[in-house]
């Protein structure tokens, strides 16, 4: 009867009774049950990590004092204990619980006498060991602090570490003393997790106030003098790059120089810009020296540095390609800091997922020149917005909200590279790309609620867009919209102030708009009479009171290429100045190529030129040819030029044989120069190269005006 219905096999135990003192039974011997199916078979465990186990001995271990193994298992128990603290990277509520478990024990061992009565040598000396609980104490304090501030009672949780702080005495253990110093610093230089339903501000949750600030960088000096008097150079090093972060991320640039000169100091040669990249070494150094060359790549970018750019981005490309950072052992983002002579303490830094995604951000936007075959900007833009996209790794220490932080992050990231996207698009006259990168960058920012973080850009983007297809009315209104979106006041209030880079960019294309439309209407200087000069159309009192409002904020930047603009402004509005109009443009022209920018040395180039074409004209010929060439390259897929065949030099009859237009409008303009100037010295050869290659240009400009299916 069992051959044709088998009994079903006895449900087996999943844990080990190995350790049992009861004889195990023997396994059955039917053969019957060989056939069992592997679904029945016992689940593998996994197995418990080993400060989890370390923990849970004493209470496996426990036995009453009337028990013979009783002294047995408190000497298990001490053992387990002990082993446990010399673990690394043990969690706060995990050391406590061992110190408190060792504290416990040990009293246990004391009361029952085993200490004195000299026949358990392993109790010997135990009062002296006995652990001070002092320590849990702050550690307690520092889980009560974090548990307020991520309440929202932020006041509370800054008072308690202070207050900690005060209480320490030179006998406490330098890590617990520097984790309440770097827990301060951490709440001063950031913000409590909003709710779930609260909408915030686009700059809402990412400043600080100045009280705050000042705050930080006081903790920040205290902590560096601490970790200085006890000779703890990896907290130096930790602490010279906070500072330089709080300054970049408060945008008090003019204090970051010095701070970040002195940090890439004292991690040299690992950050030295002057070598190929950074040898690899300890976790901590290497997410150091990844934050402090991103931080000095934003820095130079910002004050239009392209040389010292190009070293720091050379080192952290090659820290990057290296993978210990993103694929090595220690890439979750907690590092060991050493403390010679008192162990070590474990922080969270930021994740190397987004110190990787970082990287391709500001490489895009380090990148300012949109000339060439496959400028590096798009390249850096496209590769970084498909890595955006791809799975993210978890730490093994990460909560839920360590997760949305990290992902939320990406997705900033990607909206940040949509942008420069769209930005690289216009300026190489790819107006379908851009009006589809634009289209994306909507829908990814409204998908992920953050939509209002980026409306001003969003803005300035569809101003910039329409101010290049000739659509002067709608790019007037984008460019009012950006400054408003981005807290300007209205232009001839009495407090002319407000916003910040986007303001300032939308006020100078505003500017430059209506002065470009002024010129428009006006005959060519050569063709005025000198008695009727004073009958040409002039600037209106609105456009003079924007024009300024906009020098004001560019000259007050030091955000290139804001000065460039304010220069480039204040010669149009100094025109009857001719020598100071020219001195302006001279000084926008040189920070314009300390910055690596093409596109906007382009248009002061072109102004340059005509300046000189009734002056100078071989001259003008010559920064003309500049332009054009340029202007030829922002979309144009150049030919291949000859071996020892210099660009300079080319004008528009040597374009002949490209695919594309490139800055239709520009070309058109200095092709009309070029005209001028060749039928002025009766060159009629190229007069007639120089009208055919003109019609072109116009046929191009005449184009962008063509009816168009926009997603906007």
């Amino acid at each position: 009867m069992d051959d044709v219905c088998p009994r079903p096999h006895k449900r087996q135990r999943t844990d080990n009774l190995t350790d049992s003192t009861e004889p195990s039974d023997p396994p059955p011997q039917s053969s019957s049950l060989t056939s069992v199916p592997t679904e029945s078979s016992p689940p593998s465990l996994r197995p418990l990590p080993p400060q989890v186990l370390l923990l849970a001995l004493p209470a496996l271990l426990v036995h009453p004092p009337t028990h013979e193994n009783y002294p047995l298992s408190l000497f298990l128990s001490l053992k387990a204990l002990r082993i446990c603290l010399e673990l690394k990277a043990l969690t706060a509520d995990v050391e406590c619980r061992a110190w408190a478990g060792l504290a416990e024990i040990g009293l246990r061992a004391i009361e029952s006498g085993f200490s004195t009565s000299g026949e358990h040598g392993w109790a010997n000396g135990l009062e002296a060991e006995h652990p001070s609980l002092r320590p849990l104490r702050h550690y307690l304090s520092l889980l009560n602090s974090q548990f307020a501030f991520q309440c929202n009672n932020t006041k509370f949780a800054r008072a308690l570490l202070r207050r900690l702080i005060a209480s320490f005495m030179p006998s406490d253990p330098p890590s617990i003393v520097y984790m309440a110093h770097l827990a301060l610093i951490t709440q001063l230089t950031s913000t409590p997790p909003q709710p779930t339903t609260t909408t915030t501000s686009p700059t809402s949750g990412d400043k600080t106030s100045v009280l705050e600030l000042q705050a930080a960088l006081t903790a920040i000096t205290t902590l560096s003098t601490l970790a200085a008097q006890n000779s703890h150079p990896a907290i130096e090093d930790l602490v010279a790059v906070l500072l330089v972060r709080a300054l970049v991320s408060a945008g008090m640039w003019d204090l970051v120089g010095e701070a970040l000169e002195a940090a890439e100091k004292a991690l040299s040669p690992k950050a030295a810009p002057s070598i190929p990249g950074p040898k690899a070494t300890d976790s901590l150094t290497l997410s150091l020296t990844a934050h402090i060359l991103i931080l000095g790549t934003v820095y130079h970018t910002h004050a239009g540095r392209a040389r010292f750019v190009e070293l720091r981005l050379a080192a952290l490309h090659t820290l990057m390609d290296g993978g210990p950072l993103v694929g090595g052992a220690n890439s979750d983002g907690l590092v060991e800091i050493p403390l010679p002579g008192h162990g070590s303490i474990h922080v969270r830094t930021t994740h190397p997922r987004i110190l990787f995604l970082l990287t391709f951000l500001v490489s895009a936007i380090a990148k300012r020149d949109p000339v060439g075959r496959r400028p590096k900007k798009r390249v850096f833009a496209e590769y970084g917005i498909t890595q955006c996209r791809e799975g993210r790794e978890v730490p093994l220490w990460a909560s839920q909200g360590d997760v949305d932080m990290i992902g939320d992050r990406a997705l900033r990231i990607e909206a940040d590279l949509l942008c420069e996207l769209v930005a690289v698009s216009i300026q190489r006259s790819e107006f379908d790309a851009a009006e589809n990168h634009l289209a994306t960058l909507i829908a990814h920012t409204r998908t992920h609620n953050i939509f209002d973080a980026y409306a001003a850009r969003i803005a300035l983007h569809h101003a910039h867009l329409a101010h290049a297809l000739g659509d002067t009315e709608r790019a007037g209104t984008c460019y009012r919209v950006a400054a408003d979106l981005d807290g300007a006041c209205p232009v001839g209030s009495s407090v002319m102030s407000g916003g910040g880079f986007i303001a300032a960019a939308a006020r100078a294309g505003e500017a430059l708009l209506r002065i470009g439309l002024t010129a428009l209407h006006s005959p060519p200087p050569s063709s005025i009479p000198a008695a009727d000069a004073q009958d040409t159309p002039r600037l209106d009192a609105d456009t003079v009171a924007l024009a300024k409002d906009a020098i004001s904020r560019c000259s007050a930047s030091s955000s290139a290429p804001l000065p460039a603009l304010g220069a480039l402004i204040s010669a149009a509005l100094s025109r009857s100045q001719i020598i100071r109009s020219k001195a302006l443009l001279k000084h926008a022209l040189s920070l314009l190529s300390a910055a690596g920018d093409n596109h906007l040395r382009a248009l002061v180039l072109a102004v340059v030129g005509a300046q000189y074409v009734y002056t100078a004209p071989v001259h003008a010929m010559e920064v003309l040819a500049v332009c054009e060439t340029l202007g030829a390259g922002m979309g144009a897929t150049a030919k291949r030029e000859k071996e020892g065949e210099s660009a300079v030099g080319r004008t528009s009859e040597d374009s002949e044989g490209e695919n594309a237009i490139g800055n239709a409008p520009l070309r058109l303009w200095v092709g009309e120069r070029f005209l001028e100037l060749f039928k002025r010295s009766g060159k009629e050869k190229r007069v007639r190269k120089q009208e055919a290659f003109n019609a072109v240009y116009q046929s191009a400009v005449d184009n962008l005006g063509t009816p168009r299916t926009r997603l906007w």
